[in-house]
């Protein structure tokens, strides 16, 4: 399928590596202080932990510049056991594999997304999106999962529009509440 982003905007999404790791950080401060509503997207205990499980120990990281300028970046967990995902949604994927729901060997997580806030409506994470599955799916992962806060519409509308549906809501013990989502095999 065709990018949606237009060619003079960005460089295609490619992979980052562990020298991207300041940039990623960067722009995602940014883009948390920037958030229309807090529960779109809550800091876990150690977010870079995070970033740096997805630079080649448990999963991969995609972005996508304007010249050298970092503006959106996307993770994708291959293995959910050292990704550092929410406990809650650690647990979910478990619990699918255990009664026979998911292949949990076969499962990839469409994880942290994040877009600058001045680039946001130009289809940058519904190109993450696909690059994501693209990627997933040539390495044998069928079985693709998302969560997402009911207060991050924009989100929920993208995933929903590549063919995610929501499977479930989980439930956090602060009171928070994320829809599990699910892709459809390729």
């Amino acid at each position: 399928m065709e990018s949606l982003v237009p060619k003079s905007l960005a460089t295609p999404f490619h992979q980052l590596g562990q020298a991207d790791f300041a940039e990623i950080v960067q722009l995602r401060d940014h883009v948390l202080a920037s958030l229309p509503h807090p529960d779109c997207y809550v800091s876990g205990p150690d977010e870079d932990a995070v970033i740096q499980a997805h630079l080649g120990q448990a999963g991969v990281t995609f972005g996508a510049r304007i010249g050298s300028r970092l503006i959106a970046y996307a993770a994708l967990s291959l293995d959910i056991d050292d990704a550092h995902l929410d406990p809650e949604f650690h647990h979910a994927i478990v619990a699918r594999s255990v009664n026979g729901d998911l292949a949990r060997d076969r499962c990839a997580v469409l994880a942290v997304a994040m877009v600058h806030a001045d680039f946001r409506g130009r289809h940058l994470h519904r190109e993450a999106i696909r690059r994501r599955l693209q990627f997933a799916r040539a390495n044998g992962r069928s079985d693709i999962v998302a969560m997402v806060s009911p207060h991050n519409a924009p989100c929920l509308h993208n995933l929903v529009a590549e063919g995610f549906r929501v499977q479930d809501v989980i439930g956090f013990p602060d009171g928070r509440e994320r829809y599990f989502l699910r892709g459809n095999p390729a």
